[in-house]
């Protein structure tokens, strides 16, 4: 249970500093002389972005199936 708190914990600070960056980056190539390499960053920046969000999506997952197996069956739950 602390795992998947601190997991979740950890994949929504990683989204929120791959978004900030990556604006960041965004607004940076305005004014840069190499503005290509600065969105090619920022492409980067959002396919991580997409990969954790799908990290998080596996995660909810295993979390679902853990809570399956830890309930009772019905045949269980009768007997209770």
């Amino acid at each position: 249970m602390v795992f998947k708190v601190e997991a979740k914990t950890a994949l929504g600070e990683a989204t929120s500093w791959v978004r900030i960056a990556k604006g960041r980056l965004v607004a940076l190539a305005q004014d840069s002389d190499n503005p290509d390499a600065l969105h090619e960053m920022a492409d980067e920046l959002a396919a991580m972005y997409e990969a954790i969000n799908d990290i998080a999506t596996r995660l909810a997952g295993v979390d679902d199936e853990w809570t399956q197996l830890f309930a009772p069956s019905v045949r269980n739950a009768a007997r209770l």
